[in-house]
């Protein structure tokens, strides 16, 4: 279920599930450096609970998942086992996914399979397959691709059981994203790296970003000319390091930029201005409280709507 990830990855501010930005671990792990590691991630909403626990192996490589969601109208456990090969490849991963209190609608994933190809001198990974099934035993699968030119990434890309490309990642020589495509009716501009316009054509509904020096996004403002609406989200980060940069990268992997915030700092507050007929009808702003450890990074955060978020580190130097 590649979406829980996704999905926790917007409503927390952590990478609990994903490569962070450390060096790879090429090392024998008797002398790779202390270094932060992220353990467990707990999210408590109003409406809903997530906890995540991260295990590693001797070298520092993520190995296992264990992922929880609850809320009143649905509960589900995810678990994701990780396997590398001798060189220290991530080679295949297993998600299976267990309802709690209801057994799952014929269409819910309950398994994912996932398969890593490389090639080349040294190892380039350029293959993901994932292999899904439902409650009701249907099988279907979608494809990552990565696409090199004497070992620089040109494209990265995702596409459907059918082959189709459902998604596209254009990178330049040097390695910014170019050009990005969804099959949707949406038009992307790239300026810099990043995604900084996308424009419905039509209903004349345009999307705008701006990113600071990081990459982190400063500013989201949503235009919909059908409903006269207009909506201005503004970021503001503080200067610790955000828990997703608490995990070793995957070897082989490039690193990735594809235009959206790129996690470096912590999120400290959003406020969202809603306009009707350019009227100003709504201004909320929610502010995140961090506290942090030795090293640097959060081991949380209090919101102003409620929410908890606790991180747990190990191996910390």
């Amino acid at each position: 279920m590649r979406n829980n990830y996704i999905f926790y990855l917007l409503t927390a501010v952590g990478l609990a599930a994903l490569p962070g930005c450390h060096q790879e671990p090429d090392l024998p792990a008797s002398i790779i450096p202390a270094s932060c590691q992220l353990g467990l991630v707990e999210l408590v909403e109003q409406d809903y609970q997530v906890r995540t626990n991260n295990q590693y192996d001797a070298f520092g490589q993520l190995k296992k998942v264990d992922y929880q969601f609850v809320m009143p109208s649905l509960n589900y456990t995810a678990q994701t086992v990780h396997t590398y090969s001798s060189d220290r490849y991530l080679t295949n991963s297993v998600e299976t996914v267990t309802y709690v209190g209801r057994q799952p609608q014929s269409g819910d994933v309950v398994s994912t399979r996932t398969t890593y190809q490389y090639d080349g001198t040294p190892k380039q990974i350029s293959r993901v397959e994932y292999a899904y099934t439902t409650a009701g035993g249907r099988t279907y699968s979608d494809t990552d691709e990565y696409l090199y030119t004497n070992g620089r990434l040109t494209t990265y890309q995702t596409k459907n059981s059918g082959g189709e490309v459902i998604r596209k990642y254009t990178f330049g020589t040097d390695g910014k994203l170019q050009a990005y495509s969804d099959g949707s009716v949406w038009t992307n501009t790239v300026t810099n790296g990043k995604i900084t316009k996308r424009e419905k054509p039509g209903d004349g509904s345009v999307i705008t970003c701006a990113f600071d020096s990081k990459g982190q996004r400063l500013q989201l403002e949503e235009t919909y000319p059908a409903t006269k609406r207009r909506i201005v989200t503004q970021y503001t980060y503080d200067d610790r390091l955000n828990p997703a940069l608490a995990q070793l990268k995957r070897r082989g992997f490039p690193d990735l930029d594809l235009g959206g915030s790129t996690q470096v700092n912590n999120q400290t507050a959003i406020r969202t201005q809603t306009y009707q007929n350019d009227a100003l009808i709504s201004d909320v702003t929610q502010t995140m409280r961090h506290t942090y450890n030795a090293a640097g990074y959060s081991l949380g955060s209090a919101s102003s709507t409620g929410a908890r978020i606790r991180n747990y580190y190990t191996n910390c130097p």
